[in-house]
């Protein structure tokens, strides 16, 4: 069973719930997603999320709640070049991750990304891994 509201606010504030129930090999999930979103077009996008999920397994292996909290933001600098960032913690790994994307658009479907990613431990904020990825998508028009 899936139940899902959305409400928009003034064109710039959209708020969303999602809940859901489901059936697994002798268990049930019960799961619910609560979002809000500021954007002011076309430049500037906020979210912020939440996301509880409640495994109930055979009475063997028991049950466990999982959260998720999300922060992204999306900012436009110009027509071609866009920055985004997302801050995720993860209870069931114990886990925060940081992530920031820098987009410049040279071409049409052509682009240059820089792309930071930081994982850590959220218990002491120690960094597990640490990357700075360059990848460039080039159209070649034959």
């Amino acid at each position: 069973m899936k139940m899902r509201w959305k409400i928009q606010l003034s064109g710039q504030y959209f708020f969303s719930i999602y809940a859901d129930y489901a059936k697994f090999y002798g268990g049930h999930q019960n799961s619910a997603i609560f979002n809000a979103e500021y954007k002011i077009q076309p430049r500037f996008s906020l979210n912020v999320s939440y996301q509880v999920n409640s495994p109930r397994y055979a009475k063997d292996i028991g049950d466990d709640v999982f959260h998720l909290l999300g922060v992204h933001s999306e900012v436009g600098f110009t027509k071609n070049l866009f920055w985004t960032n997302l801050i995720q913690l993860n209870s069931q790994k114990n886990n925060v991750n940081l992530d920031s994307l820098l987009q410049w658009r040279f071409r049409p479907l052509s682009d240059f990304y820089v792309v930071i990613k930081d994982d850590m431990s959220s218990g002491e904020f120690q960094q597990k891994k640490f990357q700075v990825v360059f990848k460039v998508n080039n159209w070649f028009k034959i």
